[in-house]
């Protein structure tokens, strides 16, 4: 679980937008994500990375 949050984190870190696209970005025809969009999901991908490191420890 820890590994799998670890590499989701990493993909959101350096690939904001096609996480943007996989999320959002299909439901709407000709669109393009904002910058606090794409920081947002670098952000995510951080915590996300942050988690999964303490529970990779922790477990």
């Amino acid at each position: 679980m820890g590994i799998l949050m670890i590499l989701v984190g990493l993909f959101y870190i350096f690939l904001p937008k096609v996480a943007w696209y996989i999320e959002i970005g299909w439901k709407i025809k000709d669109s393009e994500p904002s910058d606090a969009s794409l920081n947002f999901n670098r952000v995510l991908g951080v915590i996300l990375c942050i988690v999964g490191i303490f529970y990779r420890i922790l477990h």
